[in-house]
């Protein structure tokens, strides 16, 4: 146990030659108790050498410096946020309120009730810091004048979109009923729109105006919209557009309508669109209808495995899901296609189906194998090699399942390292045989309920590592261009990966801001495994 400091010279040393975080674990020792002489803390010589070198310093010091006018006007000229430490005299006084507030205006809420429902005191700390809204008194909280002042000053700013959307979830409720001051609000923040009033969540022009908004990050939690919007087709319209993922919540009564399926595969993505497995969350007739299966595979192939098991039994329906870019529909159709070598010479024969890309993804099959054997010497040394990799993939999982049990049909090791506010980082390890889908599957489903319990939403983004390269692959999962991104970069892999989830709001690869096509990262796989352990590979600081 570390020794208390009573002599003068040696606590300045240690001081001088000490870093601020040492300096923290060697003089508290617990709550308001420190190693530190009485008389060293009456010391204002000593207290200031603290202080400067470690900011929250000051709380060491003696009742009788807390409560020194002078001492205390040095202390927040260096450290506002100090004034948390000083008297009640000091806190309460108005000229040493002015004085932390305007250096950090956040020091607002260590102020008495009194100041802290002060007007002028309170537009001073909103205009140094916007965020100091939530420390002003109830009374002005409920002003629209003063939730306002915070607003402007926010977006006035650039980047500053999350501040908004936080600023909005702690106002009161007659604020969150203010159309107008929401409306600007939300045209910086379409997130904010999940806490306002019950009222706005259920007005078509007020929800459609937020839909159509510039903010480019905004992906609309549908589910937090009236039971009336939901089933409202234009209002779903909007959502699908900005998030493809809003099919998952729509009312029963748009899941069984064809329209707004064919509205979500028909916005623009990238080259293999993958909106259109959003027809998992349609109706079973929609699921079954093959002419609106077709229509749908038109634009996104992605939909063959989310159809009825009957029209995955249709040779048409899979021909179909291969010629529009979904090279893994061979995976979900039925074992009666696979094992027939008729219909899988079909698929490899036909040239729109891009038959050297078919064993990209496709079953291993007696059939399949004999099929390819007749279809062209070029398909013929594609499914050999297919085959020598599958072969290569099987050892590889063979020798590791021997060294350690696998859950389910591949392995996967997790690291948990759970942050308050924020979600785990996570690292994945699993065969190149398998997609990023169906990582995500598997992973999601076994820890979903126990995150959930913690309050924490889904991890936002996610990076696949081949072997020992930089990422290959990043993108918001919720973005569908990203995922057809991450998938690709899984399948197409000859070797073992690592996925890496994430929540956006860390600093990811060195520092290094997370978005799309990162690839100039060296990050070993080694460290990648590491990222949710001892030694974290990402930052640990949230941005």
């Amino acid at each position: 146990m570390a020794k208390k400091f009573t002599e003068k010279a040696v606590f300045l040393k240690f001081i001088e030659e000490t870093s601020a975080s040492d300096i923290e674990r060697q003089v508290v020792s617990g709550r308001d108790t420190y190693r530190v002489a009485d008389e060293l803390r009456d010391d204002k010589e000593v207290v200031l050498a603290l202080s400067k070198k470690w900011k929250p310093g000051f709380c060491v010091a003696s009742d009788k410096l807390k409560d020194d006018s002078d001492f205390c006007k040095e202390i927040l000229a260096m450290s506002p946020g100090q004034i948390c430490n000083m008297s009640d005299r000091i806190k309460e006084d108005l000229e040493f309120a002015k004085i932390a507030i305007m250096g950090d205006g956040n020091a607002l809420s260590d102020l008495g009730d009194k100041l802290r429902d002060d007007d002028d005191v309170v537009r001073l700390a909103l205009a140094q810091n916007p965020s100091s809204f939530e420390y002003a008194s109830k009374r002005l909280q409920e002003e629209p004048e003063f939730f306002m002042i915070a607003l402007d000053a926010l977006l006035a700013q650039e980047g500053k979109r999350y501040e908004v959307g936080q600023l909005v979830s702690r106002a009161p409720q007659n604020i969150k009923a203010e159309r107008g001051i929401m409306a600007r609000a939300a045209a910086k923040c379409g997130r904010a729109l999940d806490d306002m009033s019950a009222e706005l969540r259920d007005d078509k022009d007020f929800v459609l105006k937020v839909l159509s908004s510039d903010d480019q990050e905004y992906r609309p939690n549908i589910a937090k919209l009236s039971d009336r919007l939901r089933n409202d087709l234009d209002v779903m319209k909007a959502a699908v557009e900005k998030n493809s993922w809003a099919m998952r919540d729509a009312g029963q009564e748009l899941q069984d309508n064809e329209n707004l399926i064919f509205h979500c595969v028909s916005v623009p993505d990238a080259p293999g669109n993958v909106r259109g497995d959003k027809i998992q969350f349609c109706s079973d007739r929609i699921r079954g209808d093959k002419t609106i299966a077709m229509e749908v595979l038109k634009k996104s192939g992605y939909a063959f495995s989310r159809l009825s098991e009957d029209l995955k039994d249709d040779p048409e329906v899979l021909k179909l899901a291969l010629m529009t870019g979904n090279l893994y529909a061979l995976q979900d159709a039925s074992d009666r296609i696979k094992n027939d070598e008729v219909i899988m010479l079909d698929m490899l024969s036909a040239e729109e189906t891009l038959p050297s890309k078919v064993f990209y993804g496709m079953v291993s099959t007696q059939a399949a194998q004999n099929a390819a054997e007749k279809a062209s010497p070029e398909v013929a040394a594609e499914a050999s090699k297919r085959r020598e990799q599958a072969e290569k993939q099987r050892r590889i999982r063979e020798e590791k399942e021997s060294k350690k049990a696998a859950p389910g049909a591949f392995k996967v090791e997790m690291q948990y390292q759970f942050k308050e506010g924020a979600w785990p980082r996570e690292v994945v390890y699993i065969q190149a045989s398998d997609t990023f889908q169906q990582i995500w599957d598997f992973w999601g489903r076994d820890v979903e309920n126990q995150i959930s319990q913690m309050g924490l939403g889904p991890p936002e983004w996610a990076a696949v590592f081949v072997g020992k390269n930089a990422p290959s692959a990043v993108g918001n999962m919720a973005d569908d261009a990203a995922l057809h991104g991450l998938n690709e970069a899984a399948a197409s892999a000859d070797e073992e990966i690592y996925v890496f989830f994430f929540d956006k709001g860390l600093e990811c690869f060195d520092g290094q801001r997370s978005g799309y096509g990162v690839a100039d990262v060296d990050k070993p796989k080694d460290a990648v495994k590491n990222c949710g352990g001892h030694e974290a590979a990402a930052a640990d600081k949230p941005q």
